[in-house]
């Protein structure tokens, strides 16, 4: 009896841990990979929003900033 036991809970338990060592490894990355756009009025910069939003001071329809990190004009 306690070598059925052990014969079906052993693997259970690998079982388990492999799937949660497997989905901890990328679960961080994929919610900083798909970052939401940050939109600014281009007179307003201050003022920003999401997409389709306007500025609150001109009017002005918000447009897309874009990440300074990923331009690569310096070389």
């Amino acid at each position: 009896m306690k070598k059925s036991l052990l014969s079906i809970l052993l693997p259970l338990m690998l079982a388990t841990t492999l799937l949660f060592s497997l989905s901890s490894c990328g679960g961080g990355n994929k919610t900083e990979e798909v970052a939401e756009a940050v939109y600014a009025c281009p007179m307003h910069p201050e003022i920003t929003g999401k997409e389709g939003d306007t500025c609150n001071q001109c009017g002005m329809a918000l447009e897309k900033v874009e990440d300074k990190e990923h331009e690569h004009t310096d070389h």
